[in-house]
């Protein structure tokens, strides 16, 4: 139970950080390019809002969810994100965490909007990354590009792997890992071009 409630306090806090900085956004920005592949900034977040508010067995339907949704109006979607997690168990809430983290920064990286993210939110995530179990639902093969690497996070106490080094924030570090190209200049260490390969 105390893994839970905490889970779902950082995972509610991040909804919260995210939900505040998109209702400042403009229309230009909206539109922008986020990290997220070759979505915008409101594909990205439309994505976010339907995999947060649904089961994993109802995920399966996000696409055509999507397509129902494209011409919702901004403050309608940033409302379905603001809207209760469904996520009950501690494995699910990781992974809605893990969601609104990373895509949080799929927007803000593109459009200068940077942040201080609490350590334990985001140790909280790269555990999820690179976890054996579920890293791989929530969109990233962190594992795979993280492999034969030492992680070294110079702003919190945390570390992961072995091999060529790559250190830095662990913001940075979990964007990269994550498969976001953008936060590679963020890095150093003799590992951090193999690191920059995987993700290219």
């Amino acid at each position: 139970m105390a893994d839970t409630t905490a889970l779902l306090t950082r995972a509610e806090a991040e909804q919260r950080d995210f939900v505040e900085v998109l209702r400042e956004l403009t229309p230009e920005q909206w539109a922008a390019p986020s990290l997220c592949g070759k979505w915008t900034v409101r594909e990205t977040v439309m994505h976010t809002a339907i995999h947060t508010h649904q089961t994993l067995r109802e995920s399966v339907k996000a696409n055509r969810e999507a397509v129902r949704r494209r011409d919702e109006p901004t403050d309608t979607l940033v409302d379905s994100l603001a809207a209760p997690l469904y996520a009950k168990s501690p494995w699910e809430l990781r992974l809605q965490l893990g969601e609104l983290l990373i895509h949080q920064q799929d927007v803000r990286r593109p459009l200068g909007l940077p942040r201080d993210i609490p350590g334990e939110r985001l140790t909280a995530v790269l555990r999820t990354c690179l976890g054996r179990g579920d890293g791989l639902i929530i969109g990233v093969q962190a594992r795979k590009h993280a492999h034969g690497l030492m992680l070294v996070a110079t702003d919190l106490d945390w570390s992961w792997g072995a091999g060529p080094e790559v250190r830095g924030p662990a913001e940075a570090i979990l964007i990269a890992v994550a498969g976001r190209a953008q936060a590679i200049t963020d890095l150093s260490g003799a590992g951090v071009p193999t690191l920059g390969a995987r993700v290219r």
